[in-house]
């Protein structure tokens, strides 16, 4: 028999004990299915539609008190249940790592009424970031450059700041660096030469 111990958090456990009946070489499948809780899923994601954990969001009703702030989870999601009738104030108040939170309030700030009691028992919202800049260099032979060199590294500064990160390159002759900031400009030099 099969019988399901926990259910995602926006649905409902389905507690029925499935019977199945087991034959050599032969795939047993059960189906089961979960109706939706009433509420708010929120789901951030990339500009690949891709899941983003990690993102902070505050929930206000519209008197202004706040509901809480949540977490994006490894999927992407986070839901909040037991919402009375009412508008909803949804801001992203801080990105994942290596994500900007976006410059339009309109992207970042979202509104959505519930009302209990209709046939949709399930409000989504979705929230979409960019990636922070990135820099990468590929290092090569000044006299073949199909030649790929390794091991060359290379300091990483912001202009103006005291912070600095060093990159070597790898065996594609490849050094990267993710997570840098808009709009500053970015001071590199070569360290250490390729091996």
């Amino acid at each position: 028999a099969v019988q399901e111990i926990s259910a995602p958090e926006t649905h409902v456990l389905n507690s029925t004990v499935f019977p199945v009946h087991l034959e050599p070489n032969q795939l047993a499948s059960v189906t089961i299915t979960n109706d939706m809780k009433e509420g708010l899923s929120v789901l951030k994601v990339d500009t690949t539609g891709g899941p983003l954990e990690g993102a902070v969001f505050r929930i206000t009703k519209p008197d202004g008190e706040v509901i809480g702030e949540y977490v994006s989870d490894k999927n992407g999601l986070f839901y909040v249940g037991m919402l009375s009738d009412g508008v909803y104030r949804v801001e992203e108040i801080q990105a994942p790592t290596y994500h900007l939170i976006p410059e339009d309030p309109d992207d970042y700030i979202k509104y959505i009424e519930i009302k209990t009691g209709t046939s949709q028992k399930q409000h989504q919202l979705v929230f979409t970031n960019v990636k922070k800049p990135s820099i990468e260099i590929k290092k090569v032979d000044a006299n073949d450059p199909t030649k790929l060199l390794l091991g060359a590294t290379f300091r990483i500064s912001r202009r103006g700041g005291p912070e600095t990160c060093d990159i070597t390159t790898d065996r594609d002759g490849i050094a990267r660096l993710d997570g840098l900031e808009p709009n500053e400009v970015y001071i590199c030099s070569e360290i250490v030469s390729p091996s």
